[in-house]
């Protein structure tokens, strides 16, 4: 997430069409590690009957679905106000990967922490 965070803050303005793939090619992984160890996790849950903890897990491997499907497609739903808007990775690139940022550590963590 570092790497995508320093691009974001210090990256060129002049919209250099290579950082959006390099910003992909890091946060793509980091998604698809929260979605791998998420199902890891999951299913050593199931084997041991806590089903509590096992919601979190699976609310962390769909998160992590999203992220991914979102950062592939360029478009990512996030909250704004008071209900929330589309962000396009065309026209807002640093606040759309803020937010798959976001995503993909949100979906780590509910995979790995909780």
């Amino acid at each position: 997430m570092l790497p995508l965070l320093l691009n974001i803050g210090f990256g060129s303005a002049d919209g250099n069409p290579i950082e959006p793939g390099l910003l992909t090619a890091a946060a793509v992984p980091v998604a698809g590690m929260g979605l791998a160890v998420g199902l890891i996790m999951m299913l050593v849950q199931l084997f041991r009957r806590s089903w509590g903890i096992v919601v979190f897990k699976i609310l962390g491997v769909l998160i992590g679905l999203y992220t991914l499907y979102a950062a592939i497609h360029g478009e990512v739903y996030a909250k704004s106000g008071a209900w929330g808007r589309t962000i396009s990775r065309v026209d807002s690139p640093e606040y759309f990967w803020v937010v798959i940022t976001i995503y993909a550590g949100l979906s780590v963590a509910l995979t790995t922490v909780f």
